[in-house]
């Protein structure tokens, strides 16, 4: 498999991919992202550019319910996400 490793966990290889050409680019907040993004993709060493985006909520929701939408709530699934590799690591590949 082109562009994976492999990472090897309790006798067993897993491939993953190879992000080491993978480069997020940073700029003064002044930039014009759109221009920019354009005129690296015109570069020959350039395969893929994509502009990061950031939304935030300018505005709070109007609706007089909104409060009692508790099953809006977050309920724990950031967990997931401190968890170790190796717990999301099952034989067949990640899980």
């Amino acid at each position: 498999m082109s562009g994976f490793r492999k990472y090897t966990l309790s006798g067993r290889q897993y491939p993953v991919p190879d992000l080491s050409t993978i480069y997020r680019l940073k700029f003064p907040l002044s930039t014009d992202i759109p221009a920019q993004v354009e005129q690296l993709s015109t570069q020959p060493e350039v395969v893929w550019t994509e502009a990061n985006l950031i939304y935030r909520a300018h505005a709070t929701p109007n609706d007089p319910g909104f409060t009692q939408q508790h099953y809006l709530h977050n309920t724990g699934q950031y967990r997931g996400w401190r968890m170790p590799v190796s717990t999301l690591l099952k034989p067949g590949g990640l899980q």
